[in-house]
């Protein structure tokens, strides 16, 4: 799926699928959803007054949703409604004008995805198992965090399983560059990571 590579900012950014929400906003009135997908369809058009207006769809891995943007929204986000983006998108499920029984999906804010790690990772916290803690995995996760520095903080937690007990290192000297740490971090099956937005 073209969304696999933004699996990590999927996970950690967005609060939904469009499944969860997508027939149901009633149930979700006034909550923030946020979720992201790909622009898959997209058509800018004018009213019988001659007022600017958009239509897109947006895919994630399971569902679609349909939206409209008017006025200033429309103004505003007009540059996303673009087919092959990939965004994240944040909004609220409102009660539709006079109508109390309908509710529409009100975005409040769109961002692309691909800059999303780097625009809003401040801190990323590795998790290894004690078990887990070799002199090899070190020097990986390390040899990583040389390869691709950046502004982005870095802490440890080394945790005993058996014991239920856990130390937290922080790391003073090395930063990294988010998206492309965590892209190549993740494919080290001993590490875990929690991430700390700004």
């Amino acid at each position: 799926h073209p969304l696999d590579e933004f699996k990590i900012e999927i996970k950690n950014y967005s609060s939904h699928k469009i499944s969860d929400f997508k027939d149901r906003l009633k149930k979700y009135a006034n909550q923030q959803i946020v979720f992201g997908g790909m622009v898959v369809a997209s058509s800018h058009r004018m009213s019988k007054d001659d007022k600017p207006w958009g239509i897109f769809t947006i895919e994630d891995f399971d569902d679609t949703f349909e939206m409209r943007l008017f006025s200033e929204d429309y103004l505003k986000y007009k540059n996303f409604l673009t087919e092959g983006f990939f965004l994240l998108i944040s909004g609220v499920s409102k009660q539709r004008f006079r109508n109390d029984e309908d509710h529409e999906f009100k975005i409040s804010d769109i961002k692309l995805l691909p800059e999303i790690l780097e625009r809003q990772t401040r801190h990323i916290k590795l998790m290894v198992t004690l078990s887990d803690l070799q002199t090899d995995l070190v020097d990986e996760i390390f040899e990583i965090a040389q390869k691709f520095p950046g502004e982005c903080f870095l802490s440890f937690q080394v945790y005993d399983e058996e014991e239920k007990l856990g130390i937290n290192l922080n790391s003073t000297k090395v930063k990294v560059a988010p998206a492309k740490f965590l892209k190549a971090i993740s494919k080290v099956p001993e590490v875990e990571f929690q991430l700390n937005k700004g």
